[in-house]
């Protein structure tokens, strides 16, 4: 016994030891608009989100660079998440094409994205999964034109292209990759559930009062025998205290804590007057929501907790409580759909020095800054006149949905590091209905055997 159990401890380490090293997939994120579909269930005006996977070996997402041989998966994400496509890609596979790479700066985010990655003859049903009414041959391009997606099976054939004129692939309208945790695969069609006989509240109600009522019976009628000492048997006490710890846990499941989410804009700077920033230097704007809910799936947000700049990497101005228009809105399977009309530094500026930090400026910046997220220019300027213009827009940030990275929950209120979630606990069994009718009959039945046992 003790070999064995040395033996499984050792491969436990070696698999720890394993897994420490492991390479990690990464995924970025396009949303889009659906425009010309005659897909059903897919109507014109809704998202749609297409991921893509990439692995390279490496186990961060610094400073990386992915080629489109780096990619293991795309998937397609239409409807409201119901319709849902995923292509698993295995080393050297034909059925892509793709070209450019996909680069990282030292901080995480994309300097560079794939140029296209295409299906040039088309996907059959044996290499992707997919959900109804997606069947037959499948050609999808991420190459800027349209259109964007096509089967021929089923009740096809049937297509959708993008609002914008296809998927961009500038870097701007792509997420920063996040760690991969999930499948190449599109959900199984639900199973179509057994209903199975509960007993309801009162049903319990009334079922307890009667075992109550059935040993208060017994005992006037003179059923028990005279009291005695012998204890009940000790597999059934325990069994009967595990049931009954089991339940009081249940009962007592704790309340999910509220979660910030993180969209970001990146864009590329355009006239510039900031000492050190060059034009074309890459920037981001960061907006951390939070509502109060613990998930981005079918959300609204109807403020902004805090506003992130990143100029070119060394650049970093934090403000708290940024003014908003309007309001972010998510679909179920969280991509955005609805988003701020503006967003700007609260009043003129920060008006004060107690709502935000700046570090990285040289000269230090002088307030009030004023920076706006609205679609005019120029885009962030302090009192100075240090300050720079949007060079992919003549009219500022844009506020379209897919101009934004779909939400991902985030550390904290006014920290955007991806957040991660604490190891799994392991689930507590718990009761239905029915187990607690027959716990309550167990319960009853051991009374009983009590009474009688003295």
């Amino acid at each position: 016994m003790k070999k064995l159990a040395s033996a499984l401890l050792h491969a436990a380490l070696l698999t720890l030891a394993a897994s420490a090293a492991r390479a990690v997939p990464y995924v970025t994120t396009y949303s889009g608009t659906v425009a010309y579909s005659t897909m059903p269930g897919v109507a014109d005006g809704s998202g749609y989100v297409v991921s893509v996977v990439f692995d390279n070996g490496g186990s961060t997402v610094l400073n990386q660079s992915w080629s489109p041989d780096d990619i293991t998966c795309v998937m397609w994400r239409t409807g409201q998440g119901t319709v849902v496509y995923a292509q698993p890609i295995l080393q050297g596979n034909s059925l892509i094409s793709g070209s450019g790479n996909a680069d990282t700066d030292g901080t995480g985010w994309l300097t560079q994205m794939f140029t296209a990655i295409v299906t040039p003859t088309g996907v059959p049903p044996a290499s992707y999964t997919a959900t109804s009414p997606i069947a037959g041959n499948v050609t999808w391009y991420a190459n800027g034109g349209n259109h964007v997606f096509r089967y021929d099976g089923g009740s096809g054939p049937a297509e959708f292209s993008d609002a914008s004129g296809g998927v961009r692939m500038q870097l701007q309208f792509w997420s920063p990759p996040q760690q991969f945790t999930g499948t190449c695969a599109a959900p199984p069609a639900p199973p179509t559930p057994t209903p199975v006989p509960t007993l309801g509240q009162g049903a319990l109600a009334l079922l307890g009062a009667a075992m109550a009522s059935l040993a208060a019976w017994r005992r006037r009628r003179g059923m028990y025998p005279p009291p005695q000492t012998h204890p009940p048997p000790k597999d059934l006490t325990m069994t009967l205290r595990h049931a009954t710890f089991a339940a009081l846990l249940a009962a007592a499941s704790a309340t999910a804590a509220a979660a910030p989410f993180a969209t970001t804009y990146q864009g590329r700077v355009g006239n510039t007057t900031m000492t050190g920033v060059a034009y074309d230097t890459p920037y981001t704007v960061t907006l951390i929501m939070d509502n109060g809910g613990t998930t981005a799936h079918s959300q609204t947000w109807n403020a902004v907790a805090c506003a992130i700049w990143r100029i070119g990497g060394s650049r970093v101005y934090t403000q708290v409580g940024a003014g908003s228009v309007g309001a972010t809105t998510t679909l179920a399977d969280g991509s955005l759909w609805g988003f701020f009309s503006a967003v700007t530094g609260t009043d003129d500026g920060i008006g004060n020095a107690s709502n935000y930090t700046a570090t990285g400026f040289s000269p230090a910046l002088t307030i009030p800054v004023i920076w706006q997220a609205n679609g005019q220019a120029p885009v962030f300027i302090d009192s100075a006149g240090q300050g720079f213009s949007d060079a992919d827009t003549s009219t500022g940030i844009g506020m379209a949905g897919d101009l934004w990275s779909t939400p991902q929950r985030v550390t904290a209120a006014c920290d955007d590091t991806p957040y991660i979630a604490p190891p799994t606990a392991t689930p507590v069994p718990t009761l239905g209905h029915g187990a607690l009718a027959l716990l309550g009959a167990g319960l009853g039945a051991l009374g009983l055997w009590r009474g009688r046992r003295g």
